[in-house]
């Protein structure tokens, strides 16, 4: 029928965008449970969510454990901290 063609009048796009507007959301909510490291919103700066911040104790014996500093070092540093 020629008449149904004319339904939506000037909303004739209305039927293709929700497909793409539902495919947005569906990216988005994916990135969002499963962006890297935990956080929420990387993207938009959103904060550090459940990530914990590194104490420099911690950072400390991971430089040892790499092998960028000596025992001296590692224990001199250490003792700094404390």
């Amino acid at each position: 029928m020629p008449g149904n063609t004319m339904w939506w009048g000037p909303f004739w796009f209305f039927p293709m965008f929700i497909p793409v507007v539902i495919l947005i959301a569906l990216i988005f909510c994916m990135y969002y449970f499963f962006s890297r490291e935990g956080r929420r919103f990387p993207l938009l700066g959103g904060g550090r969510g459940g990530v914990e911040s590194e104490s420099a104790l911690d950072i400390l014996k991971k430089r040892y454990a790499r092998g960028e500093l000596t025992r001296e070092e590692y224990m001199q540093m250490k003792q700094d901290i404390s």
